[in-house]
């Protein structure tokens, strides 16, 4: 089984939003970039940058998750990891690991994720 989601796979998908949120779900995994200070080094890294722009590019300046939704929006996007930086280090320049998004759609995916975190303990 591949270790990334193929992008094309995510964008066949019915529920975009829902995909995103459990690929993005925490494993139990200490990596390098679980430090703050080594997180900021590689988003300000040249081949980051360089790699942002190629993804923008590649779909179309659009956020994937409202294209999907039937809206456009190409405004405050940011270069999304479908799965966690911190948990997977070594898809983080990988095409099919990375998603445009727009900041609204990424706060959900986030917030949803930390939501669940949180209220996982309950059982009713």
């Amino acid at each position: 089984m591949s270790q990334s989601i193929r992008y094309s796979t995510i964008s066949k998908s019915k529920n975009l939003m829902k995909d995103l949120q459990i690929a993005a779900r925490r494993q139990d995994i200490q990596t390098e970039f679980a430090d703050r200070k080594k997180k900021d080094e590689f988003y300000w890294s040249s081949s980051w940058r360089n790699k942002v722009q190629r993804i923008k590019d590649r779909d179309n300046h659009e956020c994937q998750c409202c294209k999907r939704e039937g809206r456009v929006t190409i405004n405050q996007l940011i270069v999304h990891h479908i799965k966690p930086l911190e948990y997977y280090p070594k898809l983080r320049l990988f095409d099919d690991n990375l998603l445009t998004v727009c900041i609204h759609c990424h706060n959900s995916i986030h917030s949803t994720i930390l939501e669940r975190k949180r209220w996982d303990d309950e059982w009713w």
